[in-house]
């Protein structure tokens, strides 16, 4: 009863309100409650401002009682209960059935990041100058890591020995592990400054970590037993570098796997090894993401007598790998490569440097010697010997590096190449000017002592200036002019049609799901003339890759008459310049023309074959 006498109480204090509002309101003029004027032909409405306003004033609370009870409202409030709930349950039955019976996402394996990655192998002093004293160094190198991302999207780079040496060959003649050589690439400052810039565009940098070896005046140590050594020299064995491996130094025989400057250390030795892991951490605390270990089948020789046959790949080289392996898993996703040139080696041996804690192994898989060409049947069978891995042994494939012919002379060679080192299963390892078909150098380097090999090294070729962009100064090691408006990396993005655009495509391509970690079937037919290698992840396009290696003749192959399951027709997404074919063309899966030294890569899109099956 009070609450109503509460709600009359304010009604009659609105009223009062009116009143005194009427009350003011009567001085200023008088008016009909309802008159109307004609205002250009319209009629407008004009209300007596002592016209008192009805307030709303709401509902008493007997009167929301009365409601309440009411047996209609009831029944309107519970329909509406019931409604509700029958909608919610409703809703959440149909998120069920979705996620049930909905197709589930393709499943995408977690690779490690060196699993993913396309390395670029790189020789700092002849990358770019940055002061013009005619060597490479940290900065120039730096200046183009946006070159290295956005052109060669590359994800990691691996440089060759940064170390203190005497430098006679591209730095693998080491005097101090634990020491830059600054004189020509910059100081520790500058290699912090490249290291900050790579990570910011999300590229990994790995170091070329010489541990096998010391140049014979580093002055490290002068206790014989630090080294490799012999009282008498036990064998008439050859160096890597076609040179005797012993060396009389005051009437002890010093082993050396390249050459007589190149003193083998004794890894196995306490004092060696402490050395070796104060290097390698200091450079992991700088911020590296691992290391590359040059020569790993040659580290550790043991005791015995050493001949061809035993110092490949001993026991004490896995023990010494594992030792390095437990020092970088004290820290954040490193890799460990070892590095086998071309060493042959067994299923068992590859077994051993894997169980080591190696996750990458580093062989000349792929290389082409223009020379020496490998037989077909040989380089399906490498293709064939890599793939055989499991999970813990993923494949690695490299064209070739600093002590390898290149071969961008021979266009449908290098392109050939290209496609399977960046589309077969597993990481590629890209030496630095391999992008832009870089030949070999013509002029010969006269301080070259070892194997006549700085031909492979020739410096990068930026512009079409003089030097090629590479310095303001003489270069360390000249360069051809001849090439430079050809192999200039300007050149080729301001040309439509070029190595680098044919190399960007297959970068490009390689990072779709398929070839990061779908499967892949290997075949060969023709008398292994003719690879095919299928790729295709769950949910995701897929490709079939087809290279006719044979320089001399066509061929046609049905690539359903052992792969039903593949559609009648698939897309030419990449073509080689001698395959008749251009991108978006279709090619039929069952008469498949390809013709000599030539190759496609062929697009469908994803379907679950086995399920319409």
């Amino acid at each position: 009863m009070s609450d109503q006498k509460d709600a009359e109480k304010g009604c009659y204090k609105s009223e009062e309100k009116i009143a005194l509002k009427s009350a003011e309101a009567s001085n200023e003029a008088t008016v009909d409650h309802e008159k109307s004027a004609v205002n250009g032909g319209e009629t407008v409405k004009i209300t007596d401002p002592n016209e008192k306003q009805a307030d709303f004033c709401g509902l008493s609370k007997e009167e929301l009682q009365h409601f309440a009870n009411d047996p209609f409202w009831r029944k309107v409030r519970l329909i509406l209960f019931i409604a509700f709930w029958a909608a919610w349950i409703a809703m959440l039955l149909a998120a069920i059935l979705i996620i049930v019976v909905a197709p589930k996402c393709p499943e995408r394996p977690k690779l490690k990041w060196w699993q993913k990655s396309l390395f670029y192998r790189v020789c700092p002093r002849t990358f770019l100058d940055s002061n013009g004293d005619g060597n490479g160094d940290f900065k120039g190198l730096e200046s183009k890591i946006p070159y290295i991302h956005d052109e060669v999207h590359s994800d990691a780079i691996i440089l060759t020995p940064i170390f203190k040496s005497k430098y006679n060959d591209l730095g693998f003649d080491v005097t101090a592990l634990d020491s830059l050589n600054e004189e020509v690439f910059g100081k520790t400052e500058d290699f912090k400054s490249l290291i900050k810039k790579a990570h910011g565009k999300n590229i990994k940098v790995v170091l070329d970590f010489v541990v096998n070896n010391i140049d014979k005046d580093s002055g490290r140590w002068t206790e014989a037993s630090k080294f490799v050594s012999r009282s008498s020299q036990p064998s008439n064995l050859e160096s890597l570098y076609k040179k005797d491996s012993w060396n009389k130094i005051d009437n002890t025989y010093y082993y050396s796997t390249l050459s007589a400057d190149h003193l083998d250390l004794a890894l196995e030795d306490k004092d060696v090894f402490s050395y070796v892991e104060t290097s390698l951490k200091k450079w992991l605390d700088l911020g590296i993401d691992g290391i590359r270990i040059p020569h790993s089948a040659y580290l550790v020789e043991g005791n015995a007598t050493i001949t061809e046959e035993n110092r490949i790949l001993t026991e004490g080289t896995y023990t010494f790998l594992k030792k390095i392996s437990k020092i970088l898993n004290t820290y954040d996703d490193k890799v460990l490569i070892a590095d086998l040139g071309k060493v042959e080696t067994s299923d068992e041996q590859v077994n051993k440097l894997f169980e080591s804690g190696v996750n990458l192994v580093d062989s000349l898989n792929l290389e082409y010697q223009e020379s020496q060409p490998s037989s077909k049947a040989d380089l399906f069978e490498k293709i064939e010997k890599t793939l055989n891995q499991t999970d813990s042994r993923w494949p690695t494939w490299n064209v070739g590096n600093e002590d390898t012919s290149r071969f961008g002379n021979d266009v449908a060679i290098w392109q050939l190449r290209s496609v399977l080192s960046l589309l077969l299963k597993g990481t590629s390892i890209v030496y630095y000017g391999n992008e832009l078909a870089m030949t070999n150098s013509n002029i010969a380097n006269e301080k070259d002592k070892y194997m006549k090999r700085d031909k492979f090294r020739a410096p990068m070729m930026w512009e079409d200036t003089v030097n090629g962009g590479f310095t303001k100064g003489k270069p360390w090691l000249e360069i051809e002019p001849a090439s430079i408006s050809i192999k200039c990396v300007a050149c080729q993005l301001a040309a439509k049609k070029a190595p680098l655009k044919f190399f960007q495509e297959l970068a490009n391509i390689r990072k779709e799901p398929s070839f990061q970690w779908g499967p892949i079937t290997l075949e060969a037919t023709e008398n292994h003339k003719v690879i095919v290698f299928i790729r295709q992840a769950t949910g995701f396009a897929g490709y079939v890759v087809i290279i006719n290696i044979d320089p001399k003749h066509r061929a046609t192959i049905n690539l359903k008459q052992e792969n039903k399951q593949l559609p009648d027709k698939a897309t030419v997404v990449i073509a080689t310049e001698n395959s008749e074919k251009k991108v978006g063309d279709e090619v039929d899966l069952k008469l498949a023309g390809i013709p000599q030294q030539s190759g496609l890569v062929l697009k469908w899109e994803w379907k679950d074959w086995n399920k319409d099956e």
